[in-house]
């Protein structure tokens, strides 16, 4: 590149919107699930915004805050969602193989299996083995636990500082990193975050 065009940046854009938290039920529609559920598949990573203090003036649909107990229901109802995704797309393949010989639908047949029972096995997408011929079926299926994550855990300044907190936020690393591998919607290995977001300020769930 030469002259003017030389010295042009390009600065960086993300674009964050900011989606409702799940509760139990969502995958199946319960309360406005269905909606969240499709604003999150047409997003490029998530940000899971986790509470870890407590505040009586801020009310959370479970009663109490505990950010662990959240982040399995977040997790258990996207895994859902991809599971009900899956067993139609699986479906439809079959369908599809019994008027043809293609042999890219029995690839994308015997995919769905396993990723159907990675999923049943209580698997997120984007911890999976999988590889490039795999990775390339399933960016394109967006699947919901497939994204790139980044875990932001909201808590009072003081309790992290002190590391007094009932939700200390290592217990909770060690929770949602372990045995983290692969992202798919990256075609590689995209390692998940977690961020303490310091200051009492109301989370979506």
């Amino acid at each position: 590149m030469t002259g003017d065009h030389a010295n042009i940046k390009v600065p960086a854009y993300l674009e964050i919107i900011d989606i409702a938290g799940l509760i139990r039920g969502s995958h199946a529609g319960d309360g406005l699930g269905n909606m969240f559920l499709s604003h999150i598949h047409a997003v490029d990573g998530i940000f899971h915004v986790l509470r870890a203090f407590e505040c009586s003036e801020i009310t959370h649909v479970d009663d109490t805050a505990d950010p662990v107990r959240d982040l399995d229901t977040i997790s258990e109802e996207l895994r859902l969602k991809d599971i009900d995704f899956m067993n139609k797309k699986f479906e439809d393949l079959e369908k599809s193989m019994k008027r043809s010989n293609d042999k890219q639908l029995k690839i994308e047949h015997e995919l769905c299996e396993r990723v159907i029972k990675h999923l049943q096995d209580g698997k997120d997408v984007r911890l999976g083995d999988w590889k490039a011929a795999d990775i390339e079926i399933l960016n394109n299926f967006q699947l919901l636990t497939a994204k790139p994550v980044v875990y932001l855990v909201n808590m009072i300044e003081k309790d992290f500082q002190r590391k007094r907190t009932s939700f200390y936020p290592r217990y909770m690393l060690g929770q949602v990193l372990a045995g983290q591998t692969k992202a798919p919607q990256a075609a590689g290995a995209i390692h998940s975050n977690f961020i303490p977001v310091l200051g009492e300020v109301a989370t979506p769930v």
